[in-house]
């Protein structure tokens, strides 16, 4: 982070240490004069410890089930179960369709995670401390990577802490029947033992009261996959019940699965054995309806975005962005979005120099 963000993290630290002393009981209630709540004391050092970890060499990701984890953290299952709670009032005290408004931009877009956190602590120290600089994760923070349990951990940390400017959505991933396939539900295993199935359940229940969608200054549409033929209004998406698993079929799971498709320009069968894909005039008859400018969406990455982490679709009106860098060893850049209060885009974009150890170069892009 910048140097006063490093500042702050070792006041949080101090802060942190000297409010062990006192008795839980003291540290359960807001005192006269006191400038954060045992909550909030508690969240940041889960924040200052999962930020400062140091790193042991990278064993590979997830593919082969190797979930020896690569940061030296502990967290315990009060902690996690204390995150969780705190984490579900959160997002129950949000709309299922986010609107965020212009006096939040600008605000940095992050794509799939997938268990990196060591591209999530690159994207934090680059693109800004939080208690300052708005985010939206379109989800896919779990499975594959194998810090998938450390990195949501944080996100929940981060989006508890700071309520308005740290937003997050759910991800296709964020299901529990997925993650028993692609690895979250073994790394919670591997890593906790009889107690990892506590462990999973906890973020499995966390994941079904997450967000689904958001509209930035009613301009920008987000989700995790993309459009829906069931979709007519976003009141739709707002009446949309939570908690919830993700149905196999419907406006919930297309927001989730749904994936673009040049060759074709209406709606067809995915190729994914689930939801559909939608064509270029799916996108731009989509934006002329709800007068939105531009759709942003994670859920891809392809050999057209190896080199800059993104991809555009329909004359630019759709956009593609990807932040875990070399994915399943793909090589890829990673990359984020920036959106200004003018509704200008950057990219800004990350390159792994050094794969096995996955230092990221930052570049900036703007269009």
């Amino acid at each position: 982070m910048a140097s006063r963000s490093r500042a702050d993290l070792k006041t949080a630290v101090e802060s942190a240490s000297s409010e062990s002393e006192s008795s839980e009981t003291e540290r359960e209630v807001t005192t006269v004069g006191s400038e954060r709540t045992a909550d909030e004391s508690f969240l940041d050092e889960m924040i200052v410890r999962l930020m400062t970890a140091g790193m042991k060499p990278h064993p590979g990701n997830g593919t082969k089930r190797n979930f020896s984890p690569t940061i030296n953290v502990t967290i315990t299952i009060e902690e996690v179960d204390r995150v969780t709670k705190l984490a579900i009032a959160s997002f129950s005290a949000q709309k299922t369709l986010l609107r965020i408004s212009r006096e939040l931009l600008p605000i940095t877009i992050c794509g799939d995670i997938h268990g990196q956190i060591r591209d999530l602590r690159v994207v934090l120290n680059k693109c800004g401390d939080p208690s300052n600089t708005n985010y939206l994760f379109l989800g896919d923070y779990v499975d594959r990577g194998t810090e998938g349990l450390e990195t949501i951990v944080l996100l929940l940390c981060l989006k508890i802490r700071y309520p308005n400017k740290v937003f997050l959505l759910r991800g296709n991933h964020e299901d529990a029947s997925i993650t028993v396939c692609y690895g979250f539900f073994d790394e919670c295993l591997k890593k906790y033992g009889k107690l990892g199935h506590s462990i999973w359940k906890m973020f499995t229940t966390t994941f079904t009261y997450m967000p689904i969608a958001a509209l930035i200054d009613g301009k920008v549409f987000c989700a995790h996959g993309g459009l829906s033929p069931y979709l007519e209004n976003f009141e739709q998406i707002e009446e949309l019940r939570r908690p919830s698993v993700v149905p196999p079929y419907g406006l919930f799971c297309d927001l989730l699965w749904s994936d673009p498709d040049s060759r074709f320009k209406g709606y067809a069968n995915s190729p994914r054995g689930i939801s559909f894909t939608f064509g270029e005039k799916v996108v731009h008859d989509f934006c002329k309806k709800h007068g939105v400018q531009m759709i942003v969406r994670g859920h891809q990455i392809d050999r057209d975005m190896t080199t800059g982490g993104y991809r555009s679709f329909a004359n630019g009106k759709l956009m593609t962005i990807f932040t875990a860098c070399n994915y399943l060893n793909m090589r890829n850049d990673g990359c984020t979005m920036t959106i200004s209060p003018e509704l200008k885009v950057t990219f800004n974009v990350f390159r792994p120099t050094k794969i096995r150890q996955r230092r990221a170069v930052y570049q900036q892009q703007e269009v």
